[in-house]
């Protein structure tokens, strides 16, 4: 990506943390209309995916549920690195670990993101399973296919329908949004590392017990800390 053009993304992702949100439907429109010019963009300059898109789409989202402007400034501060750091190498290939913490970051944000609307709405359990299926079909299949899967699009669409179920069994838990969205972003990381692992041929027992163990420590941390509601 040629550097001004990096630089003025990084410029609207901070400018993007004193944005002020008067409507949420105003503002869920430019959401998509900025993730959909930062994917033309990639596109444009060579790297074709989709993560930028989704990590910004993600980002004013989950921006949109902060109402502390310390907190925002913060998150603007370190998206805009994240942001940064991932787009400085291009148009060549980014490095694999490069690659793996955008694809996390991009994910909790979006995941933040989709539990965050309900600040705002009350969706239906069928748009939020269709959000979630629509955002991570895509991001599942490039995964897979940068992995080398032989079927990139099989694995991504039943990776995508796990994470679904996983949504519409958590719409029922009694728990607030970003509980919410620990637990199945929880659920994406382990298919991601267990998928990587595997591909790379360094999928083994005590890298499961590792990363299994990990993500469930964290998992359980959430939710005693949690504010339950019945």
């Amino acid at each position: 990506m040629p550097k001004f053009l990096n630089f003025i993304l990084v410029g609207l992702l901070l400018a993007a943390g004193f944005l002020p949100y008067q409507s949420p439907y105003i503002f869920a429109l430019t959401a998509f209309g900025a993730a959909v010019l930062v994917t033309v963009v990639n596109f444009y300059s060579q790297n074709r995916s989709v993560l930028p898109g989704a990590f910004v789409l993600g980002y004013l989202g989950a921006l949109a549920t902060v109402s502390s402007l310390s907190v925002k400034l913060v998150l603007a501060v370190l998206a805009a690195g994240v942001f940064y750091h991932y787009h400085r190498s291009l148009p060549k290939k980014p490095a694999f670990l490069d690659e793996e913490f955008f694809i996390m970051a991009a994910a909790i944000l979006l995941f933040s993101a989709l539990w965050g609307l309900n600040f705002f709405f009350t969706p239906p359990w069928w748009t939020t399973s269709l959000l979630t299926f629509g955002l991570f079909l895509p991001i599942l299949r490039e995964a897979f296919w940068k992995l080398g899967s032989p079927a990139p699009v099989l694995r991504g669409l039943l990776h995508a329908l796990i994470l679904v179920e996983v949504t519409m069994a958590l719409l029922y838990w009694p728990v607030n949004a970003p509980t919410a969205a620990v637990v199945v972003f929880a659920v994406f990381y382990l298919q991601y590392v267990f998928s990587v692992l595997y591909y790379m041929r360094k999928l083994t027992k005590k890298r499961i017990y590792f990363h299994s163990g990990a993500i469930s420590f964290v998992v359980l941390v959430t939710l005693l800390t949690s504010k339950w509601s019945i």
